[in-house]
């Protein structure tokens, strides 16, 4: 959130404050209430921004972040704060009119409240592209469809409440209209909702429990290893002697990927314990992820790592930030990705929006075991980082 962004909404906040007053005074209190929570919509942004002792950009910084993405939230805004001011004018109205149009007021004030609370951030989300390779005003088709199946919710949204504007509303067709506005508006989350049920069920894999140290099982020479197994004996042998984490790090480079899942969450366990961080247990592997939690100074996180070839992309940070907030308040979270997070990932939280979790990749993996900087350091500095910046990753390299 840069300068502009934080006083506009904070002025625009201070003026339905005093507008809530004035309605008050008027006996007016529906319309009152609607312009006190409108108020307090706009402005949770800007104070959740000093509550995390952070600060807003300069001013000069929009040279280099405005781009395509940042004009789509500050329309949203716009428009949010326009149904917001309109639905308390209507029902401000109301006790003056034939017909009761509350519903109607109340349906496009909700709309205008997600359009500007914080919340819009995290539902109006799109695919952002590496602007250095294809500019700041690209636009892939993915995004194209799904603003486009957005602004039409919005629009059918706002005449199902026009439906039930008028003495003649007729409540089954403007229902209708409004269950399909809202389907649109939220396509993307219904998409993750309805695909997690269907994926859950179809393969279902135990959850195994590490408890470190777990060395890989020899072959007794009376009993010779299938062929598929001897290509990564010599590895095995190297991850079992190996006396220090750099070792042991190297070595679980060299393992096939189906036998590095289990590997790499013992490494980590051995990691975490060589730090002193205090556990909740050992991590649990399942499928792809490592998951646990562990507490360092009185912080508790959140930890998730994957292993693999591929980086890990926008819905998987998006999903693993959403499982920390919704913890306590105090949980923070740590996501490794050993082959690093595409560059949507790392434009997710690149417009002002807050981030509760930090992330670290096999590079900075690397440069904790090789004792460059200890693992307790880096997870702090990485921390701080993200609160003066808002960027969840940056390379350990950069900060020693």
């Amino acid at each position: 959130m840069n300068v502009l962004e934080f006083w506009g909404r904070l002025i625009w906040g201070g003026m339905l404050g005093i507008l809530s007053v004035s309605q008050f005074s008027e006996k007016h209190p529906e319309s009152g209430i609607a312009a006190i929570m409108t108020a307090f919509f706009i402005v949770l942004s800007p104070v959740s921004l000093r509550r995390d002792d952070q600060r807003p950009r300069p001013l000069s910084s929009l040279k280099n972040d405005f781009d395509i993405y940042m004009l789509l939230a500050w329309s949203r805004g716009i428009l949010g704060l326009l149904l917001g001011v309109g639905a308390i004018g209507m029902l401000e109205s109301t006790p003056k009119k034939e017909y009761n149009d509350t519903w109607a007021a109340l349906i496009i004030l909700v709309l205008g409240w997600l359009l500007v609370s914080p919340l819009g951030d995290r539902v109006f989300t799109y695919s952002r592209h590496d602007k250095t390779t294809h500019g700041k005003w690209s636009w892939s088709s993915r995004s194209g469809v799904l603003y486009l199946a957005r602004f039409a919710g919005l629009i059918i949204t706002m005449c199902g409440a026009g439906i039930l504007n008028g003495k003649d509303a007729n409540v089954p067709d403007a229902i209708f209209v409004l269950i399909a506005g809202v389907a649109l508006i939220f396509i993307k989350q219904i998409k993750y909702f309805f695909s997690g049920i269907k994926q859950a069920p179809r393969k279902p894999t135990p959850i195994v429990r590490l408890k470190p140290p777990v060395y890989v099982k020899e072959v007794k020479p009376e009993q010779p290893a299938p062929v598929i197994t001897t290509v990564s004996q010599p590895v095995e042998a190297e991850v079992k002697k190996a006396s220090n984490l750099a070792e042991h790090y190297k070595a679980l480079q060299l393992l096939p990927l189906a036998e590095k899942g289990k590997a790499f969450g013992t490494f980590l366990n051995r990691l975490f314990d060589t730090e002193g961080l205090m556990t909740s247990g050992d991590f649990t592997v399942k499928e792809t992820v490592i998951s646990g939690s562990f507490e360092l100074e009185g912080q508790i996180y959140i930890l998730s790592a994957k292993w693999g070839t591929e980086k890990s992309d926008e819905d998987a940070l998006l999903v693993f930030n959403s499982k920390v907030e919704s913890r306590s308040t105090w949980a923070r979270g740590i996501f490794i990705s050993e082959a690093g997070f595409t560059n949507d990932g790392l434009a997710l939280f690149a417009q002002g929006k807050r981030t509760s979790i930090i992330g670290m990749d096999g590079r900075d993996l690397q440069l904790v075991v090789e004792g460059k900087l200890s693992l307790t350091d880096a997870i702090k500095r990485k921390a701080r980082r993200a609160v003066e910046t808002n960027n969840f990753f940056v390379p350990l390299r950069e900060l020693i």
